[in-house]
């Protein structure tokens, strides 16, 4: 079942890439045809095919402590320009290829016979052999375990650190106040945290207690196939290219060189600004806010306010982050529920799913939490408190 998940999602994904091509959605396909490959070893050795174990264990010792290092490097590609150093990145997977150049030497180190007594005796029934010409292969396959147990820690621990600083830049740079696609990443990690325990508890279990009792595969068949399925399907359907490296690159305006960084914050800034005019562009923004009431819209982007003013996106955002002091999906909250609050004042009959609706929220609980951040309380108990 997770072989065919992860065959046909990585076929959906290519067919989705000849039409919308993005550079993280070429590392998805990666993790999800070396997971393809690694289901693939699975099912040769659970199924006694003997004489391909010593080719498909080769893949298996290579993609099986490959496949979080290279989630991790799709999550590093969805949270751009906070990833590391591209090179950098692909380190991750060094221990991988060095845990298949250990097993496929080993196996060419050993003749036929050996070859078969290894099989039958260490990998179905993980008893180990006192013989010399067979230790060496024993030791590579603890290696192979250890390495895939020890460095899911870092991982997730590099994992977490990313998403914090993603959520603080992300706040700050979003067209959708939505704020759809940082929940997108959220997602995929704790998906990627729940398959990486799961991963954990059946490595120390070892596939050769399966080998025995087939029955029990049905567990971490469908556990894997559904978690599989969940990744690809929301990393398939993600929004790329809402936050792009074009926000990263110069610009030019009023004679003078803009180039957008990343401070300790992970909210986007600008050198050489003109104090005067931002001061100028945040009374236009203001006033377009104002007169055509754009935040009522529900999918408000910045390029919404950009072609009406005619103006470079990096200066909205500058204007918006450092004059105003606040992030563009707050400050268009912030008139959102101004505006809600004049609708209880002035409409009492309206329902909260209504003022919601009326105040550019696609979504209740969004609506509720953004008036409980701004005015301090629930939208009901201010309701209340007008009209007591």
């Amino acid at each position: 079942m997770p072989l065919f998940v992860c065959a046909i999602l990585s076929l959906i994904l290519v067919v989705e890439m000849l039409s919308n091509y993005n550079h993280s959605r070429l590392v998805l396909l990666l993790f999800l045809f070396t997971s393809t490959l690694l289901y693939f070893a699975h099912a040769t050795f659970f199924r006694h095919k003997t004489a391909w174990i010593p080719v498909t264990d080769s893949i298996y010792s290579f993609c099986n402590p490959a496949v979080f290092p290279l989630f991790y490097i799709y999550l590093t590609e969805l949270t751009r320009p906070l990833r590391a150093p591209w090179l950098l990145n692909w380190l991750y997977l060094v221990p991988s290829l060095v845990c298949f150049l250990f097993v496929t030497n080993g196996y060419l180190m050993m003749s036929p016979e050996e070859t078969t007594h290894f099989i039958e005796k260490f990998l179905y029934r993980n008893e180990f052999s006192d013989e010399s010409d067979l230790s060496f292969q024993v030791v590579a396959h603890l290696i192979v375990k250890v390495v895939f147990a020890v460095q899911i820690i870092p991982v997730l621990i590099e994992g977490s650190k990313m998403i914090i600083r993603y959520s603080r830049f992300v706040k700050g740079r979003l067209d959708d106040s939505d704020d759809r696609r940082l929940l997108q990443v959220k997602a995929l990690f704790i998906l990627f945290i729940v398959i990486s325990v799961v991963s954990f508890v059946f490595n120390i279990v070892g596939r050769y207690r399966f080998a025995v009792h087939p029955t029990l595969l049905f567990i971490p068949s469908v556990v894997f196939s559904f978690l599989l399925f969940a990744l690809g399907y929301i990393g398939i359907r993600f929004e790329v290219d809402t936050i792009s490296e074009k926000m990263l690159e110069p610009s030019v305006g009023n004679g003078r060189l803009y180039r957008l960084q990343a401070d300790k914050d992970g909210v986007a800034v600008n050198r050489f600004q003109d104090a005067d005019s931002m001061r100028e562009l945040c009374e236009r923004i203001d006033e377009l806010m104002e007169e055509e009431k754009l935040y009522l819209k529900c999918d408000l982007r910045i390029s919404d306010i950009t072609s009406r003013l005619h103006t470079n996106r990096n200066y909205i955002y500058n204007a918006i982050n450092r004059e105003m002091g606040i992030s563009f999906a707050d400050f268009v909250n912030q008139h959102r529920i101004e505006y809600a609050t004049k609708l209880m004042r002035e409409q009492p009959e309206l329902q909260m799913n209504e003022v919601s609706l009326k105040a550019g929220y696609n979504s209740s609980s969004s609506f509720y939490r953004n008036f409980k951040l701004f005015m301090g309380c629930a939208p009901k108990e201010y309701y209340d408190r007008l009209h007591e």
